[in-house]
């Protein structure tokens, strides 16, 4: 339904919104994937990545995340995206639970455990 542009985007922001309610981690990889979908209308994407700030607890899901806050800053150079930020206070939220740091390294941003890192 999230996808489904015939329903109005505030509804979908809802549902989005509601997703996140559930506390179900179990959704986080649908999410990205909805997330990672330019088709999906930006204040859509926008809820859903609010909702795995909420919802995801793993490295794998700061590694996507991290890949799609760099693909998406990317495109936005001057940085005016409320979706970047949003991205970024997500990929923030998951790291901190999920007890990973972000380093970059060269031009590449990694995903290490905070016990490898010191």
């Amino acid at each position: 339904m999230l996808t489904n542009a015939k329903i109005n985007a505030r509804i979908r922001v809802t549902l989005a919104q509601a997703l996140a309610a559930t506390g179900k981690s179990a959704l986080v990889p649908d999410l990205l994937k909805l997330l990672a979908n330019p088709v999906v209308a930006e204040e859509v994407r926008m809820s859903v990545a609010e909702a795995i700030g909420i919802l995801g607890e793993n490295k794998a899901s700061v590694e996507k995340l991290c890949d799609l806050w760099q693909y998406y800053a990317l495109r936005d150079p001057l940085h005016l995206s409320v979706l970047v930020e949003t991205i970024y206070q997500a990929l923030w939220a998951v790291s901190r639970r999920a007890g990973v740091i972000i380093v970059r390294v060269g031009t590449e941003y990694k995903v290490l455990d905070k016990q490898h890192s010191q």
